[in-house]
């Protein structure tokens, strides 16, 4: 009998702690709602963070710009081709 009294003790605990995360989930998504006005402005180590992304990104688009190098841009120049990039940019 003592075993059944643990076991129901255990399911007892589980149960409160369930309840407990799922409320503490709940409290969560009201924090988190688009447009909230109780929305705090990201930290300004999150800015930082947003930053140094964005830098990274102007590095890869200014490595990208002369993919394959002045050389292959030359080549095509003396072919009288254009490069993909540049016909884009006539087209848009």
């Amino acid at each position: 009998m003592a075993k059944a009294t643990q076991e129901d003790a255990g399911a007892a605990e589980a149960a409160e702690a369930t309840r407990a995360a799922d409320a503490a989930d709940t409290t969560d998504a009201a924090d988190q709602s688009p447009g909230g006005a109780d929305r705090e402005p990201p930290s300004p180590s999150s800015r930082a963070s947003v930053e140094r992304r964005i830098d990274y990104l102007r590095q890869e688009k200014a490595t990208a710009t002369v993919a394959g190098g002045p050389d292959s841009v030359e080549r095509q120049h003396a072919r009288g081709k254009l490069t993909a990039r540049e016909r884009l940019e006539l087209l848009l």
